[in-house]
């Protein structure tokens, strides 16, 4: 029988691995001891390391994507649905920092890589709509769409590392700031 919680145990300690020691330190034993569980448990779950790391790649793009989509407007301006996934990305890498942390090493997972290119062609990916819908209507640079998430929201993945490790907290009137400078970074003049 599946269990959630403990697929949500074993995704818990390969990403605390993760942090502490690189994804090419990993392994199903390592896994195993992190989340309290027998190395056999983790492949009632996961075919292997590879398995492991897909389902996770896959949960990671998915986590982005309904924090992305949060209170998420089709309908406001492009600036107000920037900020709006903006806000949600600080607020949720502010409350998970090992997602802060990892960041890095998400990028090293082959299959989050895959899923960021297939989610380039998916109009169902929030970011993708929102870029798309933007260089439509003549509001937003027409660069290619990993361009874009670099340009604006990809660079507040530094800012909130910066806070996570300097504690440098940002006011409400800076992260105001913030939002309307990485959003003319892209927008069209």
């Amino acid at each position: 029988m599946i269990h959630p919680h403990i697929t949500e145990k074993i995704f818990i300690a390969t990403e605390t691995l993760m942090a502490e020691q690189g994804i090419q330190k990993l392994s199903m034993q390592k896994i195993a001891h992190s989340a309290d569980i027998s190395a056999g448990t983790i492949y009632l779950y996961f075919k292997n390391k590879d398995d492991l790391l897909k389902q996770l790649a896959q949960r990671i793009f998915d986590t982005f994507q309904n924090v992305l989509g949060n209170n998420y407007d089709s309908k406001l301006s492009s600036f107000e649905q920037y900020c709006t996934m903006w806000n949600n990305l600080w607020l949720f890498l502010n409350d998970n920092p090992s997602a802060v942390v990892n960041h890095k090493q998400y990028h090293s997972i082959p299959h989050l890589a895959q899923l960021s290119q297939d989610a380039e062609n998916n109009q169902n990916a929030i970011w993708t709509n929102f870029c798309k819908t933007s260089i439509k209507n003549g509001e937003i640079v027409d660069l290619p769409i990993r361009v874009l998430w670099n340009l604006s929201i990809g660079s507040m993945m530094s800012l909130a590392l910066d806070n996570l490790l300097c504690k440098t907290n940002l006011s409400d009137e800076q992260k105001k700031l913030v939002m309307k400078c990485s959003f003319q970074a892209i927008a069209k003049n």
